[in-house]
């Protein structure tokens, strides 16, 4: 039997290990196939479990699988395929809310995809470059999800931390150019190829990966990040619209994006690069918050304070992620606000340790691609928590 964990960090910096047997069931009479996790948050051993359910009426009818309780294998194989990736992504966000206690989690028609083969493998490697192509950083070759799906490296939740140093081998594949995966075991120091890297995960000594908050693998830094950027931006404009009937932010002037798409990499340009984030802010639209914030607010209040009360009033089960939203966005003005100077004040060296940023700044750029990073993250749980 197959043991699949691994340990998250949440956005608090909290540790948790997540495990599974990957083994799901019928429960409720056949009304549901279910797959249960358990979870121990490290630092007080405290235990609570997780289960994650889809409708037969979903598998038989949406899918056209072919129901009760035995399945071929290969649909049995795309069913515990879905709720590994489901659960783990769902109970990742539940432990960023800090939403610790026993849940039963049944999913709805509307999180369900018309096929099982569209839900992504949860992989570390894929990036897209500038022109939004997917590449792969172990072939560095390009790729398409449904490769991904044939290729022999685990997901994160079956990937064993003793394997390092991933490689790739081109062969021949069904008559087309494929890879051949391999690492290197550093407890036993040999080499594991192939098949052999999935089959880690039923051995004794398999020792589980940490993974961050947010769960979604870090993207390069350049012209793609700025591009998601406005897409994320564009994305929460369309679910606040939906919902609220405005517009979070109002149009932002191209010479901002203009500013964020050059290269960082001295004072002059973090400067620059800083103020054109921060002005980012200055397009919330203040009044539409303010109309609807039911609470005293004092209007000399700024944009991120008023988007902070908003969120809480109608969001007020994601504190936690409000919190983490907030203190991304004020930090950042902090930082355009107060630098550089002279004497630069301790409110702004506090604020570049938000970003794991040691004061004085030696390498420019990577402190931008810090920022720049934790203000994407941001819009990613923005966009989560509207949609």
């Amino acid at each position: 039997m197959s043991f699949y964990r691994i340990k998250y960090r949440n956005i608090n910096n909290k540790e948790f290990e997540i495990f599974t047997d990957g083994v799901w069931r019928p429960s409720g009479l056949l009304l549901n196939y279910s797959l249960s996790f358990g979870i121990v948050e490290l630092s007080t051993s405290k235990e609570f479990s997780f289960t994650i359910n889809i409708p037969h009426i979903q598998v038989v009818g949406k899918w056209g699988f072919s129901g009760g309780i035995t399945f071929n294998s290969s649909e049995g194989e795309k069913i515990k395929k879905f709720l590994l990736r489901e659960g783990f992504k769902k109970i990742q966000k539940k432990l960023d809310e800090e939403d610790l206690k026993n849940q039963n989690f049944i999913l709805s028609p509307e999180e369900i995809p018309d096929s099982p083969e569209s839900i992504r493998k949860l992989c570390f490697h894929l990036i897209l470059d500038s022109a939004g192509s997917i590449r792969c950083r172990i072939s560095n070759d390009y790729t398409t999800y449904p490769k991904c799906e044939r290729c022999e490296f685990p997901e994160y939740f079956a990937l064993c931390n003793h394997l390092k140093n991933f490689r790739a081998r081109k062969v021949p594949v069904d008559q087309e150019d494929g890879y051949e995966i391999s690492a290197d075991c550093n407890k036993f120091g040999k080499e594991i190829k192939g098949l052999e890297l999935k089959k880690c995960i039923d051995k004794k000594c398999f020792e589980p990966i940490t993974i961050s908050s947010p769960q979604k693998p870090t993207p390069m830094v350049g012209n793609f990040i700025i591009r998601e950027i406005r897409e994320k931006i564009d994305n929460v404009n369309l679910f606040i619209s939906k919902k609220y009937g405005f517009k979070l932010f109002s149009i932002i002037e191209q010479k901002i994006w203009n500013i964020l798409d050059t290269p960082c990499n001295n004072e002059d340009s973090f400067n620059s690069h800083i103020l054109a984030l921060k002005n980012i802010f200055d397009w919330i639209n203040k009044n539409e918050l303010r109309n609807r914030i039911k609470s005293k607010i004092d209007e000399k209040e700024g944009n991120i304070k008023h988007l902070q009360k908003f969120l809480e009033e109608q969001y007020s089960q994601s504190s936690k992620t409000i919190e983490r939203i907030k203190d991304t966005f004020t930090n950042i003005n902090k930082i355009s606000q107060k630098f550089p100077r002279h004497k630069t004040p301790e409110e702004v060296i506090d604020a570049l340790k938000f970003f794991s940023i040691q004061y004085p700044i030696k390498n420019w750029e990577e402190a931008w691609n810090k920022i720049i990073k934790e203000f994407y993250f941001s819009l990613i749980l923005l966009e989560e928590l509207l949609r």
